[in-house]
């Protein structure tokens, strides 16, 4: 959500994985800035779409992108 908004937000995890770093990656892609930090990530806002999203192996990176993309007009 932080990534389709405007502005700035400061997630902060316990843990990372896999699927949490595949899904920053995907989310950089479509033109938000998701940074990694000490403390989990920092979201710049406003993904708009564009470029080749991989998704590695994260069936949950797949799954919750998807309808992002498509609301996103993007394919």
């Amino acid at each position: 959500c932080a990534a389709l908004c405007d502005g700035e937000t400061e997630i902060r995890l316990n843990a990372v994985n896999a699927d949490i770093e595949a899904t920053a990656e995907a989310l950089n892609t479509l033109g938000a800035t998701v940074t990694r930090t000490s403390n989990g990530y920092f979201v710049k806002g406003r993904a708009i779409g564009g470029g080749l999203v991989w998704c590695g192996e994260s069936g949950s990176t797949a799954r919750f992108l998807l309808p992002v993309v498509a609301a996103l007009g993007s394919e």
